[in-house]
């Protein structure tokens, strides 16, 4: 994209892995049609199609550097520290790396998630330089501590305009901001999955429908309730000898939660599948009994993407009571709710889908 003849610079500011997005995006073997490698795939398309640089910018726990062409990609490390004032420094050195690159790449364009350690220097950088700043909202604007919230909210309402996924979250920000004008509700759809359904998946986990799987698809981390599932799940298990758990998705906690499966011996009716295709996924959760989100509350989920598609393939669902998820469930009519963070609330609905009346 070129205006008078200058190459048009869009840097693209999100939450997780850029470098190893973009290295998913370069390598695809076919088209990406959804699921969470479709932002950054969409922005490199766009950017190789109007012949503009890009540069995508995340914090994470390592930090990394990819150069493609016109395309660079940057993780700065955020450190999880205990202490509280390390996690303050960690986080204000994040901000001021990005704000640098930032300066360094001279963006004319700058879109970024809902997230305080982009969004801050992402607005810094647009007022200095006066470049507009879209914000692309994937989580809930009224989740986290209240000094945080009160600075997301004073940048949205600033932003150029504000790209919504989701109806609950075009919501919240339309009451937010109060010009409906400037928000945009983006839904990446499921429709590419109907086609994916008779994929394959690896044949020592249902072995033809005999066994009925217990599905989670997602980020392996603590905070999206991967233990508070295995701990639900674990007498179901031992008592029902032909259901499965299986987790799908790939994160920080992976050992740790293959060793904790290990040590419930419960290697024999748990599996975890690592990062698998998006065809892959669609096929797992269309032969899934059930597909089971058991995120805590202190995550701020605005729209989970394994819910929606679930329910697009018509998979039930069991899911926390709270925030986005009172938007899309129907209790007892397309899925099910639990008490958020009560192991023994998801155990008891986990033993209430054996009920095949309800199905």
């Amino acid at each position: 994209m070129a205006l008078g003849g200058e190459i048009v610079k869009i840097c693209y500011v999100k939450s997780g892995d850029v470098v190893k997005e973009l290295e998913t995006a370069v390598n695809a073997k076919s088209v990406i049609t959804g699921g969470h490698d479709y932002y950054v795939y969409s922005m490199l398309q766009a950017a190789v199609d109007g012949g503009s640089h890009l540069l995508l910018l995340s914090c994470s726990s390592q930090q990394k550097i990819i150069l493609r062409d016109k395309i660079v990609a940057k993780v700065f490390k955020i450190s999880g520290h205990s202490n509280i004032l390390k996690r303050i420094f960690s986080m204000l050195m994040g901000f001021w790396k990005i704000f640098i690159s930032l300066i360094n790449f001279h963006p004319d364009n700058i879109v970024c998630t809902n997230i305080l350690f982009g969004l801050l220097p992402s607005f810094c950088y647009s007022k200095l330089y006066s470049r507009p700043l879209y914000v692309s909202v994937h989580s809930d604007i009224h989740k986290g501590h209240i000094i945080s919230k009160k600075i997301i909210h004073h940048i949205i309402k600033k932003s150029n305009s504000i790209i919504c996924h989701g109806p609950f979250l075009k919501n919240q920000v339309i009451k937010l901001v109060g010009n409906q004008k400037k928000v945009y509700e983006y839904n990446g759809g499921c429709s590419d999955l109907l086609s994916f359904t008779e994929f394959d998946i690896p044949n020592d986990i249902s072995e033809n429908g005999k066994y009925k799987l217990l599905t989670y698809v997602g980020r392996i981390e603590e905070n999206k309730g991967i233990f508070d599932l295995l701990n639900a799940a674990r007498m179901f298990l031992h008592q029902n000898s032909n259901v499965r758990l299986v987790y799908a998705g790939d994160g920080g906690q992976l050992r740790r939660l293959r060793n904790e499966i290990d040590s419930m011996k419960l290697s024999m009716s748990v599996f975890t599948l690592g990062r698998i295709s998006r065809q892959m996924v669609a096929s797992l959760i269309a032969k899934s009994w059930v597909l089971i989100v058991p995120t805590q509350k202190r995550l701020s989920e605005g729209r989970c993407m394994s819910a929606v598609e679930a329910l697009s393939l018509g998979v039930p669902i069991i899911v926390p009571k709270y925030g986005f998820f009172e938007y899309i469930v129907k209790n007892y009519v397309n899925g099910l709710f639990f008490k958020a963070d009560n192991i023994s609330d998801l155990a008891k609905k986990i033993q209430i889908i054996k009920d095949e009346s309800l199905r």
